[in-house]
């Protein structure tokens, strides 16, 4: 026998268990390969990436647009503005009578009522009727009709009635009634 047989037999059973457990060990650990204990890892992460790569994608895309969108709000707010010129928040019924009274005059018609009656309320403006009669020849008032659609706000004509004509210096007069509507804005709250 030699001297390692000798050795062997002389050590404790107890010695032999503990080497063979850090030689299973060893044996497992050397057998399973690093792509093995990570990948639940590797799988996690690769799909986090993913997520966060859409994000980025979408954040981009709307970066992308800012400009696009930033046109877009300032085209709506040129027309708001715009729109709050012909639609005021105030309403000064003395202008008003003051431009209608003009524009009859340059249409050669004569103004026989301006009457204001009470505002009616919309969802985000007033509707300030205005009863009108006023009196001139067919092509007058039609003159008249359409200089007070040009004027620098909403005034829009209803429940227009034309009277008989009447024969006065070889013309017909007319007499026109009708209600006009001028617009205010209100900010809702």
């Amino acid at each position: 026998m030699s001297a390692l047989e000798d050795r062997v037999r002389g050590s404790k059973k107890r010695n032999f268990a503990v080497i063979g457990f850090f030689l299973a060990a060893a044996l497992w650990y050397f057998q399973t390969s690093p792509d093995e204990i990570y990948d639940g890892q590797i799988s996690a992460l690769t799909a986090e990436v993913n997520t966060l790569s859409k994000k980025v994608d979408e954040t981009a895309a709307k970066f992308n647009n800012k400009e696009k969108f930033r046109e877009e709000m300032e085209q709506v707010s040129q027309t708001f503005r715009l729109a709050l010129d012909f639609l005021p928040k105030e309403l000064d019924t003395q202008d008003l009578l003051k431009k209608i009274s003009i524009e009859a005059r340059k249409a050669g018609v004569q103004l026989g009522k301006f009457t204001p009656k009470e505002p009616v309320s919309k969802d985000f403006y007033d509707e300030m009727p205005i009863e009108i009669g006023v009196k001139g020849e067919y092509g007058q008032l039609l003159s008249f009709l359409v200089s007070v659609s040009k004027l620098p706000r909403i005034v829009t004509v209803r429940n227009v009635d034309l009277g008989t004509p009447t024969i006065a210096d070889r013309a017909a007069i007319l007499t026109m009634t009708g209600v006009l509507v001028a617009y205010r804005y209100k900010e809702t709250k």
